[in-house]
Order: C-alpha cells, then structure tokens, then sequence
C-alpha cells in the first residue's frame, strides 16, 4: 500500500492510523502486515467497504486530513470506497534491502537467471523481466504507470511484477518510481 510523502512521518508516529482506498478489489487484508517504507510497516487491522456518506470529520483527522471534504475530493478514482484501519508495527530491517546490496557469484548469478526464466515462462505476455530492469534501469524514479505503458501493462499488474524483482532483492522503491539495486545492476550487467 503506498502512501504520499506528507503522511509518513504521522504514520510513523501513530498519528494517522486510517486510510481510505478506491479499488476494484482489496489489495491488503485484515491481519497481514505492509511495509510501506523501508523503516515503516503497518498491520492491517480492519478493511471494510464503506459509503463516503459515512466518513466522518475525525476520520478524516485520523486519515491526515484537514477537513472530510478535502478527503473525499482525494476519492474521485473508480472502485468501491473501502475504510482501512492499520497500526504501525515495530519491526526488523527490511530484508530485501540487505539482499540488495548482496555481489552475485557465478552460481548465484544461474540461479537468479533461473528464476526470472521461470517468472517469463508463467506469464501469457512473454518474458518481461529483462525489460522492466532495463527500463527502471533507464530511467530510475519514473511513475510506475508510465512504465506499466511502456510495457503495454496495466498499473497493478506491473507494480506486482516489480515486487517480485524487489523480493529478489534487484529493485528498490524510491518515494515516486523504482531504482536498480546494486544486485539487479549487477545482474543486469552480466545477463
């Protein structure tokens, strides 16, 4: 889930303990936890469907938001309005970032090309591994969407897809885009 800039530092602090989604469908879910910064993770603790009517003013407040009427012209997207409520959590470091920074051997470097093959082999567009690296690569901190375009993707799909390479620690995300991990250049460099 990400947030803008400006609600980070509340949410760290507790501040801002509820968010307001338009989505076709959820994409979090009551329990799980989400690291939303790479100091930052939050535990879902409740998602709902709701109707704007029923926002109030101290939801609003709650969400970092001056006034319920400023909230609701940030809802203008299609979907169904759904309340989540979330705490932060204490946690560890955020493994992927270690990984990041891991040098890949010549066995490591086969067994990652291995897995992203498998990653192009279970998608009915083809292998796109490659090409969302270069491209991030190319042009590091640009809007997932432009780069979904790019790919003739979809926004959600693409963002997933980027989470994957992030898993194997090849991307970071910056506060707008993604960058290359020394790994994922590494790897790029040698594949």
């Amino acid at each position: 889930m990400l947030f803008k800039e400006r609600f980070i530092d509340d949410i760290r602090r507790g501040a801002i303990s509820v968010t307001f989604r338009r989505w076709k469908t959820p994409r979090v879910r009551a329990g799980g936890t989400y690291r939303i910064r790479p100091d930052v993770v939050i535990r879902v603790d409740a998602i709902r469907s709701i109707e704007p009517s029923s926002i109030s003013e101290r939801d609003a407040k709650r969400a970092g938001f001056d006034s319920k009427a400023e909230l609701v012209a940030q809802l203008r997207a299609p979907g169904t309005l759904y309340r989540i409520d979330f705490a932060t959590e204490d946690h560890a470091p955020d493994p992927r970032q270690s990984l990041g920074r891991t040098s890949l051997d010549d066995e490591g470097l086969r067994g990652l090309t291995k897995q992203l093959d498998a990653m192009d082999a279970r998608t009915s567009t083809g292998a796109w591994t490659r090409r969302a690296l270069s491209l991030i690569a190319e042009q590091p901190g640009r809007r997932a969407g432009d780069l979904a375009r790019e790919m003739d993707l979809d926004t959600p799909t693409f963002k997933t897809r980027v989470r994957r390479l992030k898993a194997l620690g090849l991307t970071a995300s910056l506060t707008t885009g993604y960058a290359l991990t020394p790994r994922g250049r590494d790897f790029l460099g040698r594949s």
